[in-house]
């Protein structure tokens, strides 16, 4: 399940840090080729023995997320993340309208209020 995991993180940080989708291809095929070896040789991620052998990892529910499970067909089928893009790249604000636009920014961007991130 690491390696399924550490693919699907460099997947996600690939996504974010580009808009190059080109790019993201190469992660996508490791990502299918480790998820696929995993499922063959130790069943779904969400099946219950997998989630108890990961469940004090802070990445289950990232490893989770990989799977769209059926609870009553005991069966997952992948999640979007297998075929396409499911996060953009991070744009930087670079305009607001109005200062209370701008603190919400300086709020979503760092969790606090920055008045050099409002001045710009």
């Amino acid at each position: 399940m690491i390696h399924l995991r550490d693919c699907a993180r460099k997947l996600i940080k690939a996504q974010a840090a580009s808009d190059d989708d080109g790019m993201l291809s190469v992660y996508r095929t490791a990502l299918n080729v480790s998820y696929d070896a995993f499922v063959a040789k130790n069943g779904y991620v969400n099946e219950r023995a997998n989630r108890r052998a990961f469940k004090a990892d802070p990445d289950l529910p990232l490893l989770l997320s990989l799977e769209v499970w059926s609870e009553e067909e005991q069966r997952a089928r992948k999640a979007p993340i297998f075929e396409r893009r499911t996060a953009g790249a991070y744009k930087r604000v670079s305009f607001c309208e109005t200062p209370p636009e701008a603190l919400q920014v300086s709020l979503a961007e760092s969790a606090r209020v920055v008045p050099l991130r409002i001045a710009e």
